[in-house]
């Protein structure tokens, strides 16, 4: 299976026309940057790439709420980059973005709410500033601006 029927899998079960389908495909695999990928067997790709086009996927059935579970996982800094910004463009658009994420040095400078789950419950709910007291309650590390006293940094350097 290459690349590009692996990302039209899913709309093409929405019976959505050939021409739409290729669209859907071209569009979603441009987003995360790899459209050289699309004849590529998914065998074949790192496992980064593999990443990029699980989320490629996702995108070509174009949901209107869109969970990211640990999205940065295997992804080096390019990739990284690559994800969060095409996460930030879909809430931009009006998408609602749910992000599930151990690392929140990445996602914090962009995160207008923080859900702290523990034991299986929801243990705080708020602005990322308001919570960062309680991330050592339950086992996390705060960002390292909390620690340092400096400002929160994007990953996207912008």
């Amino acid at each position: 299976e290459t690349v590009a029927e692996d990302v039209g899998f899913g709309p093409e079960n929405l019976g959505l026309m050939d021409s739409e389908v290729a669209i859907r495909v071209e569009a979603s695999l441009s987003a995360m940057g790899i459209p050289h990928l699309a004849r590529k067997p998914i065998h074949r790709l790192s496992g980064g790439e593999k990443r990029r086009v699980a989320i490629a996927g996702v995108l070509a059935m174009e949901p209107q709420v869109i969970v990211f579970d640990e999205p940065f996982a295997n992804l080096d800094f390019a990739g990284v980059q690559q994800v969060l910004r095409e996460i930030l463009r879909l809430h931009h658009l009006g998408h609602t973005v749910v992000v599930t994420t151990h690392d929140l040095e990445k996602v914090i400078a962009h995160a207008t709410r923080l859900a702290i789950l523990f034991q299986g419950s929801l243990w705080a709910l708020g602005a990322p500033q308001d919570l960062l007291d309680e991330l050592p309650k339950v086992g996390m590390r705060p960002p390292c601006y909390a620690i340092l006293g400096t400002r929160v940094l994007s990953w996207l350097n912008d």
